[in-house]
Parts: C-alpha cells; structure tokens; sequence
C-alpha cells in the first residue's frame, strides 16, 4: 500500500532516499540480533565445552582407579537400592554389617560393578535351585591378617541357591568358564576378580552342591 501511494510501479527500482534508509535501519537492527544470537550461541557452547571437559575428567578419572576413600557398606546398600524391588524382589536380604570403621581406598564404580555381578549370580542360583524362599546374607567386618597383623575389610555374600559342584570350585573364576549352560558367558565371575585385584584385594569361594555358595572378598582397610 505504501508503494501505492508513492506512485511505484511493480517491479521498479526503489531509490527513494527515505525508503533506502529505513531498509539500511532494518538491515543493521537484523545483523546486530544475528551478531547477539551468535554472540549467545557461542557462549553457550564454551559452557557446555567446560561441562563436558569436567565430566570427562571425572570418567577418566574413575576408570583409572582414581583413591576414593569409601564406606564399603553403603556401596552395598546403593547396589541393593537399584535392583532390591526388582531382580531381587522374591529374595529375603539379611546384612550383617559390623560397627567397626569400614573404609576402603577403591574404584566406587568397579566395586559396584562387581557387588552387582555377586548379587545377580546369587539371584539366578536361587532361581535354578527353585526353593520356596530364596536368601542372600550379605556380612561385612574388619579383619586382622595373623601373619602380617594388616587390617582389610571382608565382605561375604552368601545364598541357599543351588551351589557349585566341587569339580568346579577351582575354575569358577576363569575367563569364560560358566555353569550356566544356556544364558552364562563366563566373564561376570573373571571380570569380579579382576576388580578386587585391581584394589589388592582378594576373593574366594566355598560351596556345597544343592545348598548354596559363599563368595568372600578381603579388600584392605583404609585405617
């Protein structure tokens, strides 16, 4: 309409001098919002850089066994939230845990893992074993070594499943040796070791064929 009423025809060069500026006004107020979007744009992305160089330092921190002091009881307790009301939601959880100081220098998420590991393989013997009350006993003391008097924390996760044959007892925690014969990979128990050995722990097994098993982990104590 205002082209109307300026006499423009249609397709007309326009070069009328109040026109020109206000379109020159237009232009710089549109490069000065993209410049400010820009501008915001870039800011953003340096504080979602920082952020992720922060939890990458983290992870790689963690993965490389980064010393943290940690309560072994409540690395149990924060597996058992997770998976208590579901995969363990037919199993009676007993905790015995001693009142003796219980910290340990260790990967939180490797040791999780591997009380993780413990927990499910006792899971799906008490499943195989088909009792009417499945029970996994978790205790956790301190320890004194006779022979060299050091000090660890021992963590025993026992349960009424259907155990371990003694011809196995010594091959449990090899790579890819597995009694679960359709579902079992073998590495859950290997990787277990690995970890508590990556904290100069030490683990082992007892066990009575038809009546459940018994894995014990000695990690020394942060005393």
């Amino acid at each position: 309409r205002i082209m109307d009423r300026l006499g423009v025809e249609e397709g007309e060069v326009i070069a009328h001098s109040m026109v020109t500026k206000a379109i020159e006004r237009a232009q710089k107020r549109v490069e000065m919002q993209n410049f400010s979007i820009r501008k915001h744009t870039l800011d953003y992305d340096d504080v979602m850089n920082a952020q992720r160089e922060v939890i990458y330092d983290r992870r790689l921190a963690a993965l490389e066994r980064e010393s943290i002091k940690d309560e072994v009881t409540e690395l149990i307790d924060s597996v058992l939230n997770l998976i208590e009301k579901t995969v363990l939601k037919n199993v009676k959880i007993e905790k015995k845990y001693s009142d003796d100081v219980l910290d340990i220098v260790t990967n939180k998420e490797r040791l999780s893992l591997a009380f993780f590991n413990l927990l499910i393989n006792a899971k799906d013997a008490i499943t195989e074993a088909g009792v009417s009350t499945g029970r996994i006993s978790i205790q956790v003391e301190l320890e004194t070594e006779k022979t060299t008097s050091k000090k660890y924390v021992k963590i025993c996760f026992s349960d009424n499943g259907i155990g371990i044959d003694e011809k196995n007892l010594d091959k449990i925690f090899l790579p890819y040796f597995s009694t679960k014969e359709r579902k079992g990979t073998g590495i859950g128990l290997s990787m277990v070791k690995q970890i508590i050995e990556s904290s100069d722990g030490k683990i082992s097994v007892s066990s009575r064929f038809k009546y459940g098993a018994t894995f014990c982990i000695k990690i020394p104590s942060a005393q």
